[in-house]
């Protein structure tokens, strides 16, 4: 999560030079752990619904191609995972990229999972106009992590271009589909930063107050108290 100090350097326009950097920073290592909290839990239980589909054969082929570009993924070397380079083909058949399996697989779960994935490298890289694609696409995931995982990623995209009005409606949107998950908590405290910065003191309270009181004992919780400190509110 960002610092106190990234908060108001956010907050004050001043993001030039090295400081626009570590903030930028930031904000892509905070979505790096959305992405690869989701994608944990979606290739968990892989077994179960990418063999059921009724695009079995294509989807089949789909996680094939991403258990190929995984390693790349995982390492961090992003544009080699979104193109493919580089990955040692199998008899005639090349590796392909994120990009290429997202869209040439885009019907299918396993290329919504690529999509999301593909968002991740993307968004990461700097190349945020371009992720917001990827994240649109991911979206129509049957999968809850993913579906939540695209608009964390669509949410980011917003914040970077300090649209914290539309990033805070996102991520409360990833909040509320969340619930109940593990994943909720994080989606709002982003939420409340969001409207914090948006000068929406009072859905940032509302939000702050639910995770001080609901989930007290989270790691976040610290973070929500301090957010209504800075409010000049009170926990009822």
């Amino acid at each position: 999560m960002r610092t106190d100090d990234e908060t108001q350097l956010v907050e004050s326009g001043n993001l030039s030079g090295g400081n626009q950097r570590d903030w930028l920073g930031a904000v892509t290592g905070k979505w790096q752990l959305y992405a690869g909290i989701a994608l944990v839990i979606t290739l968990s239980i892989a077994g179960f619904w990418w063999y059921t589909t009724h695009e079995e054969e294509l989807n089949l082929q789909a996680v094939s191609h991403l258990a190929r570009v995984r390693s790349a993924f995982d390492a961090g070397n992003y544009s080699r995972a979104l193109t493919g380079d580089s990955i040692a083909a199998i008899g005639q058949d090349k590796a392909l990229g994120l990009l290429e399996i997202s869209d040439e697989f885009s019907g299918t779960d396993a290329g919504k999972v690529a999509a999301l994935m593909a968002g991740n490298c993307l968004i990461n890289l700097g190349r945020f106009e371009e992720a917001v694609a990827q994240f649109e696409r991911a979206q129509g995931s049957e999968a809850l992590v993913v579906e939540v995982g695209s608009l964390k990623g669509l949410a980011a995209c917003k914040e970077v271009n300090k649209d914290f009005a539309g990033a805070a409606i996102l991520y409360e949107q990833a909040a509320q589909r969340s619930l109940n998950t593990g994943l909720e908590v994080d989606c709002m405290l982003a939420a409340a930063l969001c409207f914090e910065k948006s000068s929406d003191k009072t859905k940032a309270g509302q939000l702050f107050t639910t995770i001080a009181k609901k989930y007290e004992t989270s790691t976040v919780a610290p973070q929500a108290k301090s957010g209504l400190a800075r409010l000049g509110m009170a926990i009822d």
